[in-house]
């Protein structure tokens, strides 16, 4: 046994000189500096005169709530080692382990914070952020839980265990790290990722309202059906030979073009006095009228749509993208965003959490390291406190003494040792 511990023969003051040395004992001589005692001056002995009630029960000190719920985020020495074997040498390399453990989930904490916030703001609403402290609190209890497991290696079984929950430490530290930027860029650029969705939105709409010009000028289904049933109708008119089927031509004729009346009445009416006309293009006399009155409605859609593409396209590269997206096209806009209390926010908080991570491991991977800023620093703090925690739980699972003070040998040791001592110290009393 090492020499914090008596050895040798049981000898009771070096026992209580012990206690005194051990600051964590200090509750002991505190419940023994309060005990009284029944003083009788007549006696003879003094084991007669200082009488001290033999049914005394020596309570622990119970931590409370708040106490509790400080270990599980601040992780005391004692989760960090067995409860057989102890030296203030292994202790403080215990608690060294035990603080950068602590800290290193706590940076998760605070750093995963806002991603749960922005994901829980739909369902939860006002009640986001309590939702997301407790969500970010319950993970941080499992890393904590999982790095105290990975210490105890004191045989085959437990080292397996430990194995396992040095793992399971590791990964929750690491999914925690990988969201660790996210979760800043939110909380202090929340209108920035939000920007940046809007150039991609302002992308999305330039791209889609293209495609649709391009579909105006090659035809919709109604202009391509109306061109090829009069090029038939065309056809069929070049076929006939009007001397001998004068008929049969003017027949096609009306269908192609419509009656000569129906030419005469209808000319220099424009397309849309002619669907007034008749109430629908498909009601037009002829197919190549139709053909012709579907071009000219597709070009004045298309020149018209060309003309704001190309004015939207200026105006998008000389405001911010969410002033012209609410200038622009505030549909849009109100689909995502809002304003509440002079601050913009987010319509759909999963979205905000996507584009955020989106954005971050985008710009990481395409080295674009000053425009991350805080977000990068605290990404690289989390890995650098991830990684040298799991190392420090390791190496303290490999140490001696901490193996020793989960080792049920150890334990039946002390155990007949502070039975001897209890068996002193009758003794003792017995003899005044």
């Amino acid at each position: 046994m090492p020499s914090q511990r008596p050895i040798g023969d049981i000898d009771l003051d070096e026992l209580i000189d012990w206690i005194k040395r051990r600051p964590e004992l200090r509750y002991l001589r505190e419940e023994a500096d309060k005990a009284k005692v029944d003083y009788r001056p007549g006696e003879l002995t003094p084991r007669k005169r200082i009488r001290i009630a033999d049914d005394r029960i020596l309570h622990s000190p119970s931590p409370g709530l708040v106490g509790r719920v400080r270990e599980i985020v601040w992780v005391p020495v004692r989760n960090m080692r067995g409860r057989s074997y102890a030296t203030p040498t292994s202790d403080a390399t215990v608690n060294a382990t035990a603080k950068l453990m602590s800290i290193s989930t706590l940076w998760d904490f605070f750093c995963t914070l806002p991603l749960f916030k922005f994901g829980l703001a739909g369902p939860l609403g006002v009640m986001s952020w309590p939702g997301a402290v407790v969500l970010s609190f319950l993970i941080l209890w499992a890393s904590n839980v999982a790095g105290e497991k990975a210490t105890d290696r004191h045989d085959a079984n437990h080292a397996r265990t430990a194995s396992l929950s040095l793992v399971a430490f590791l990964l929750l530290s690491l999914a925690k790290t990988a969201f660790s930027g996210v979760g800043i860029d939110l909380f202090i650029g929340s209108r920035a990722v939000a920007s940046r969705y809007g150039e991609q939105l302002i992308e999305q709409k330039i791209n889609g309202d293209r495609k649709e010009l391009a579909r105006l000028e090659e035809g919709g289904p109604e202009l391509k059906a109306a061109a090829a049933e009069c090029d038939r109708l065309k056809q069929q008119l070049g076929q006939i030979d009007r001397n001998s089927n004068e008929k049969a031509f003017q027949s096609t004729y009306v269908l192609a073009y419509g009656s000569k009346a129906e030419e005469a009445a209808n000319a220099g009416l424009t397309p849309q006095a002619l669907i007034s006309k008749y109430g629908s293009i498909g009601r037009v006399p002829g197919a190549c009228t139709q053909q012709k009155l579907l071009r000219e409605l597709n070009s004045e859609k298309a020149r018209d749509l060309r003309e704001a593409i190309d004015r939207k396209a200026r105006a998008s590269q000389a405001m911010p993208p969410l002033a012209f997206l609410q200038k622009e096209e505030p549909e849009i806009y109100a689909e995502h965003f809002r304003e509440e209390g002079g601050q913009l926010q987010w319509m759909n908080g999963t979205t905000a959490v996507a584009q955020a991570t989106d954005q971050f491991w985008e710009q990481l991977l395409k080295g674009e390291f000053g425009l991350l800023g805080f977000s990068l620093f605290f990404l690289l703090v989390s890995i650098i406190l991830t990684g040298v925690a799991a190392l420090l739980i390791y190496q303290l699972s490999q140490n001696a003494a901490v193996k020793a003070s989960y080792s049920p040998t150890v334990m039946d040791e002390r155990d007949g040792r502070l039975q001897a001592y209890r068996e002193a110290m009758k003794a003792r009393k017995e003899g005044f």
